[in-house]
């Protein structure tokens, strides 16, 4: 049995070590969810999970040693070893709390190696945006919906649901979140055709797009919106709760 528990505390030290120091490395948790980071071929929570798998293991297995080694260990309590590893226990766990040299050194080290993994093209929008539904997003950045859809379907994406967030969309297409939201917004925004549309009538942005007005109208009907020609796509907008390139989104896809 002793054979048994020292091999077991073995192991589970080592896999304790190697999934700590790659949680200690790992970016924060807003990129790596985004761009679905991995190691070895497993990703964030994965690693996770086996930290605390083989943690929990290790404590068990330690409890038990101690258990069945209780009548030698006794021995060293209240000895000298046992009053200075105590200490440093102590010692350490304060600077810990406190955050003070040189334990704060390890804490910053780790921080600038979470920071490096943030690159400019790989941050989401807005933080831990994996979670929203795409429903939910696309209203949050400004972006038609259907325009949203058809945009990941046009490239091949399965979308089963609007109300589906991106970490599970990504998890169906066997992509990241990041890469399906670098397709819905970069040609989404690339398709608005008018500089400061907010500033223009309806009717001036008819003229031009080129759109009939009775098109136009269908257009904006069918959104739920009665079309005001004199009125500009700013004040049109904000009384329905949309915002003005929507508008023009929906326009322009409306009367291909």
């Amino acid at each position: 049995m002793k054979k048994i528990i020292s091999l077991g505390l073995l192991f589970t030290f080592l896999l304790g070590v190697i999934t700590g120091i790659v949680l200690y490395i790992m970016p924060h948790g807003r990129i790596a969810y985004w761009n679905d980071w991995r190691l070895l071929g497993l990703n964030k929570d994965q690693w996770e999970a086996l930290h605390i798998i083989f943690t929990f293991l290790m404590v068990f297995l330690g409890i038990f040693h101690l258990f069945i080694n209780w009548k030698i260990f006794k021995k060293y309590i209240f000895t000298k070893q046992f009053i200075c590893i105590l200490g440093i226990t102590v010692i350490l766990a304060f600077l810990a709390i406190k955050n003070l040299p040189p334990v704060s050194y390890v804490i910053k080290l780790e921080e600038s190696i979470k920071t490096s993994w943030e690159k400019k093209e790989l941050q989401p929008p807005i933080p831990h945006a994996e979670l929203l539904s795409l429903k939910t997003l696309a209203n949050r950045m400004g972006i038609p919906l259907e325009l949203a859809l058809r945009k990941l379907k046009s490239h091949g994406f399965n979308v089963p649901s609007a109300n589906t967030t991106l970490k599970k969309l990504a998890q169906i297409n066997h992509t990241t979140p990041a890469e399906l939201y670098k397709i819905i917004s970069s040609e989404t925004q690339s398709v608005i055709p008018i500089s400061y549309p907010g500033r223009k009538t309806l009717k001036e942005v008819c003229n031009i797009l080129k759109i009939d007005q009775k098109k136009c109208k269908e257009v904006l009907k069918n959104h739920g919106i009665e079309p005001n020609w004199d009125e500009t796509l700013k004040e049109i907008a904000s009384s329905y709760g949309i915002k003005p390139k929507e508008i023009i989104l929906w326009l322009t896809e409306g009367c291909k």
